[in-house]
């Protein structure tokens, strides 16, 4: 888990102060916002339990102490690319499928504050619980952190 406290994304959850991990919601459940306490929480999803009805999915991932002003255009078309390459892979998507929001193919939109945001088009084959479980995962976190600071190197 994180070392920090930090508010559960969209379709988890965490009821205890303490702990740094989310649960996410049980399949055919989810929260529509983040923050939230309680398993009970997590609501039925539209249409019979499909949680991703257009196949669509938004990643929202937050990344602290990141020195967005630090970095030169090419480092940070290198981490772009690299949040792409493992947002694809962990929607079992194609690069193309990752859009940010302006809606340009392979690539994604980082704020000042680190907060990194994307579209996945035409999810098949997995429910939102099942995207939501591999994204929240530490195996990705770590990844994606181990890629990035590999691009910046010791300028982080």
């Amino acid at each position: 888990g994180a070392s920090t406290c930090a508010s559960c994304p969209a379709g988890s959850w965490n009821d205890e102060f303490d702990k740094t991990a989310c649960e996410i919601c049980p399949e055919g459940k989810w929260t529509h916002s983040s923050g939230s306490l309680r398993e009970g929480d997590c609501t039925p999803c539209v249409g019979g339990g499909n949680c991703l009805p257009d196949g669509d999915a938004r990643v929202t991932i937050e990344l602290r102490n990141f020195p967005y002003t630090g970095l030169d255009p090419m480092q940070m078309a290198d981490v772009e690319a690299s949040f792409v390459r493992g947002i694809a892979s962990a929607c079992g998507t194609n690069n193309e499928s990752v859009v940010d929001v302006f809606g340009k193919e392979s690539s994604v939109s980082i704020s000042l504050d680190g907060q990194v945001s994307a579209f996945v088009k035409d999810v098949t084959g997995s429910s939102a619980n099942e995207l939501a479980a591999r994204l929240y995962s530490a195996s990705f976190r770590g990844e994606l952190a181990n890629t990035t600071l590999a691009i910046i190197g010791s300028e982080a």
